[in-house]
């Protein structure tokens, strides 16, 4: 059997105190064949999922203070690049009114009602995490 080389991605449902799900808009820098997005994307090299995606979370929204951190989703698939993509879709709490401050890789960002997620562009296993962060 061949193994395989995988890319590993780490997305998040963050919710805030209204129960509003965090969504984000992707500038033309960086679209992709989907418009929004949920907050995540690459662990580094030797370092721990969780701190990871804090750290991208941090680096796109300037969010802090996110808890309850807990495994909701994954999804494999091989992208468009040929490459096996494995995802792990995550769920947090935001503890606190803050400012999203966008990086340059965002153009917009929305809270919105997790039931609504279906009328938003964001690829299939994106919308999976959130219904999936809804039964915890």
């Amino acid at each position: 059997m061949d193994r395989v080389q995988s890319i590993v991605w780490l997305k998040i449902v963050i919710t805030n105190t209204d129960n509003k799900i965090l969504i984000l808009k992707r500038s033309l820098a960086s679209l992709r064949w989907w418009t929004w997005d949920l907050p995540g994307w690459g662990i580094l090299l030797n370092e721990a999922p969780i701190a990871g995606l804090e750290r991208e979370i941090l680096e796109e929204t300037w969010l802090q203070n996110i808890a309850e951190i807990l495994p909701v989703y994954t999804s494999a698939y091989i992208n468009s690049d040929g490459q096996h993509v494995f995802i792990v879709g995550y769920a947090g709490m935001l503890q606190d009114e803050q400012i999203v401050i966008l990086s340059h890789e965002h153009d917009e960002y929305l809270w919105i009602d997790p039931k609504d997620i279906d009328t938003y562009d964001l690829p299939d296993h994106r919308v999976m995490t959130v219904k999936k962060s809804l039964e915890k």
